[in-house]
């Protein structure tokens, strides 16, 4: 069973959001691995336009989610904070964005949404080292082109 009527875009939403209703924005890594985990779990319920990962510098990784990102913020939905000397940018929901994912939520698969507010505080109590650790843990096909090393 899929989620038809959900754009895979929109669980970048939900993820941003929810990140935001505990109080933080999202690196790009972190928002990576979260869509990632939610994949794994409900390929079948988010269905063949889901994103697809690719082994990468720090674990799975789509480029598809970048786009998305950029689609959400042309829109009015996230804002992207810089980081004061980095060259990348931490994901913030914007007022519409949260008032648009709490629309979502109505047609969002119950089980799915779940998911997803327990995962993303789970993850963003976790440190890069340890997010990027138990996923090489877990998935240990996407460490071939790892430049981390655990500490």
């Amino acid at each position: 069973m899929e989620d038809q009527n959900i754009a895979r875009k929109d669980w970048a939403l939900a993820v941003i959001a929810v990140a935001a209703d505990s109080g933080s924005e999202l690196s790009p890594v972190y928002l990576q691995k979260s869509l990632f985990l939610l994949g794994e779990m409900f390929r079948d319920r988010l269905g063949g336009d889901f994103y697809q990962f690719i082994p990468h510098h720090y674990g799975p990784f789509s480029k598809q989610i970048y786009d998305d990102v950029e689609d959400l913020k042309l829109e009015g939905l996230v804002e992207f904070v810089p980081v004061p000397g980095e060259t990348w940018v931490m994901y913030r929901a914007t007022k519409a964005g949260v008032g648009s994912f709490e629309d979502l939520q109505k047609t969002m698969a119950r089980p799915v949404l779940d998911y997803v507010r327990k995962m993303v505080p789970i993850i963003l109590g976790l440190s890069f080292e340890q997010l990027v650790s138990v996923i090489y843990e877990h998935f240990s096909g996407y460490s071939v082109n790892s430049v981390f090393r655990a500490p």
